[in-house]
């Protein structure tokens, strides 16, 4: 029969192989323990008091042993507070284990729970007083958990309710709790956001917002329910600027804005939310860069449905308007830019003949309107000269094509002119009728010279003809490349005369568009824009290597030998033809094509 020393050893040595051996089945073990404990008091001879002391110092024992080793700091390859929950969580399995056999040791012994409460949170008090680790850990926690990834909300909010248990149990105890701790893990989410800030002055709004969800879901975590905590003086320091800065890309409705001034009651808010639209949303044209420019039109401007602006967009308009001191090379390259981009709308079209206009399609159509109606200096001039360097040209480059392209349903040419219509009726009306006078007359092409020549016969009412003439029109008469291109031409001319029309033959203008013997590296042969005596000149190498300038003029029954020599040197110049010798032209077979033409397709020499 076992005695009470012996009893009593066995005890200890139970309690340690439950706490401290991995490989024991804790729950058969805790029932061994529990029968030892009832074996001691039923066989001890001594006070209920005594025994208590021994049992409950064995049991403090053991697990301040237990406790001590967990809280020794270990080299792991986890996470701080992976390993920090790790060890809480083993430390409270094991108590687990035998907190059935603690409570009744409690009962028994009218401990009144002290002992149930003193070793529930040994280890966590022993972490605290341990260079603060758990503390440590835990902050680490919530930064990870804010600045990277959620999956350690499990174990970040096992580490704040074991310390905060820890601190009502003191209370329980008589302990004064830490109330300075509790605040400070209550507000470590608080503290990490705020240090996420610092780091990420430059962030943008989304990061921002997204940073700031995760901070409220920790903050539920950590038992935080304090709803008064403002974002905008969180997150941005109470600073219009900094606001709208986290906001550079985003396009905003007029109803974001009348929201973002409203955001805040501070006195001056809404002034200085609109100094600071007027600096960080400012327009600018930055190196030729119009898609650019395009988008800042897009983010500056804010239209409501009942045509209401806010006063500092006026502002951003003006300054615009200031900051181009070459309004002629502006107007240029925005001509330029816009026969690229339809350009490029037209090969979409070619490619996909079902396609239809895109969202981002829509904002183009939506920022180049703007742009026009509110942004370009001089407006009525640049639409004078885009209406015949843009539109005209790019009629005579399409000819008999342009009316499928037009009326296309993704054509941005179309949907641009029908925009503007609504904004400066007034101002396109020269357009709607070009475009009207192309549709209705390139309907036909005619074969010529034994159907070698396409001849497409584009017309004009007196109205356009009038509106592109003056910086087109020569008053000399044009040299034809042939007898019976002028021959057919006299006959079109004639025909709609007979029908009594006042109309007027494009090559009155001496513009006419030819495919040229260059091609783009990926095959694509390049077009030509030039005035019939160009043309004309150009078509007489389809049978010769190399001419003079005089057998030239011979060969074009001209002598208008300052004219042709004229033309010669604007050939010359784009590179489509190059002299040899003194006088002695060819054609460039070496020709490089520029940006700007590989662009376009199109070498304009007119």
């Amino acid at each position: 029969m076992m005695d009470h020393k012996d009893a009593l050893t066995s005890y200890r040595a139970q309690v340690r192989k439950i706490l401290q051996d991995n490989e024991c089945n804790c729950r058969r073990e805790a029932k061994k323990l529990h029968q030892l404990a009832l074996i001691i008091t039923e066989r001890s001879h001594k006070s209920h008091s005594t025994l208590s002391r021994k049992l409950r110092s064995i049991l403090q024992q053991e697990f301040s042993t237990f406790a001590a080793l967990l809280a020794r700091p270990t080299f792991s390859n986890s996470k701080s507070w992976e390993d920090v929950a790790k060890r809480l969580l083993h430390y409270k399995t094991r108590l687990n284990c035998i907190k059935g056999h603690i409570i009744y040791i409690d009962k028994t012994f009218q401990l009144q729970g002290t002992l149930t409460r003193s070793l529930e949170h040994l280890l966590v008090r022993l972490l605290l007083e341990n260079g603060d680790s758990l503390t440590k850990s835990y902050k680490e926690a919530c930064a990870y958990y804010i600045c990277n990834s959620e999956d350690c909300g499990r174990n970040l909010e096992f580490i704040y309710k074991s310390i905060y248990e820890y601190e009502a149990s003191e209370m329980l105890n008589k302990v004064t709790p830490n109330h300075e701790l509790l605040s400070k893990l209550t507000n470590m989410g608080l503290t990490c956001l705020k240090e996420w800030r610092l780091l990420h002055a430059d962030a943008n709004f989304f990061d921002i917002y997204e940073i700031w969800q995760k901070y409220h879901n920790l903050s539920k975590l950590a038992g935080n329910t304090n709803s008064n905590l403002s974002a905008i003086s969180t997150l941005f320091d109470d600073d219009p600027y900094k606001l709208l800065k986290s906001l550079h890309n985003v396009y905003l409705s007029y109803e974001d804005v009348n929201l973002l001034l409203s955001f805040s009651k501070k006195k001056g808010w809404k002034r200085s939310l609109e100094d600071a639209f007027v600096v960080l949303r400012n327009v600018t044209l930055c190196n030729g860069d119009f898609e650019r420019l395009l988008q800042s039109i897009l983010l500056s401007e804010y239209p409501s449905n009942n045509n209401d602006t806010f006063k500092y967009v006026v502002s951003i308009r003006r300054n615009f308007q200031q900051s181009v001191k070459n309004i002629k090379q502006f107007q240029t390259d925005m001509i330029r830019y816009l026969d690229f981009r339809l350009r490029k709308n037209y090969n979409e079209m070619r490619k996909n003949a079902s396609a239809s206009l895109s969202h981002s399609d829509h904002l183009w159509i939506s920022a180049v309107t703007l742009l026009i109606v509110h942004y370009i200096p001089k407006r009525r001039d640049f639409l004078q000269r885009y209406l015949k360097e843009g539109l005209f040209r790019q009629i005579l480059m399409l000819n008999s094509k342009y009316p499928r392209f037009f009326n296309h349903r993704a054509s941005l040419q179309r949907h641009l002119i029908e925009n503007l219509r609504v904004h400066i009726p007034m101002d396109v009306h020269p357009y709607l009728t070009l475009n009207n006078d192309a549709l209705t007359s390139l309907d036909k092409t005619y074969r010529m010279n034994h159907n070698k020549t396409n001849f497409v016969g584009l017309y004009l009412s007196k109205h356009s003809y009038n509106e592109i003439s003056d910086a087109l029109m020569v008053t000399t008469d044009p040299i034809w490349p042939s007898i019976e291109f002028q021959r057919e031409w006299t006959k079109q001319v004639d025909l709609f005369a007979a029908e009594d029309k006042i109309l007027q033959g494009i090559f009155s203008l001496h513009s006419i568009t030819m495919s040229s013997p260059f091609r783009l590296a990926g095959g694509a042969r390049l077009g030509l824009l030039v005035n019939l005596t160009m043309a004309s000149i150009i078509y007489l190498f389809n049978d010769h290597d190399e001419l003079h300038f005089r057998e030239i003029c011979k060969l074009l029954g001209s002598k208008e030998e300052a004219a042709i020599i004229r033309e010669l040197s604007t050939l010359e110049k784009h590179k489509v033809l190059m002299r040899k010798n003194t006088n002695y032209f060819e054609i460039n077979d070496s020709y490089i094509p520029t940006q700007l033409v590989a662009e376009t397709g199109v070498i304009r020499c007119t």
